[in-house]
């Protein structure tokens, strides 16, 4: 098991290894999933400011990182399309993922 600290470090060498910005003040959020079984540590870089945002999630037990920015910023854009006076729509969402499992959401209007 990791700790606060290590988890930083970890983030703050994969940021430095890719070329990312790793700015202060951050937001490290340790996270128990149901019944126990998952343990993470959720980073933020550059909280309460605009741009230079980093995101990290990183495995508490085994210290690897699960999510990146590059990844949090390919899926965590949502557009929807919908036509006017076509009822009912169906727009289809994919959510942001953590490691390999996926959630969507169907919205009807």
């Amino acid at each position: 098991m990791i700790n606060r600290e290590t988890a930083i470090e970890i983030a703050r060498k994969r940021a430095e290894e890719n070329g990312w910005r790793f700015v202060e003040p951050l937001e490290v959020v340790y996270r128990v999933g149901w019944f126990g079984d998952s343990k993470r540590f959720e980073i933020r870089t550059n909280i309460g400011k605009r741009g230079g945002n980093a995101y990290f999630v990183i495995d508490a037990v085994t210290g690897e990182i699960l999510l990146n920015p590059v990844q949090a910023k390919a899926t965590s854009r949502i557009n929807i399309t919908m036509k006017p006076r076509m009822a009912p729509s169906v727009a289809t969402l994919v959510l942001p993922r953590c490691r390999d499992s996926g959630i969507t959401a169907a919205i009807t209007t």
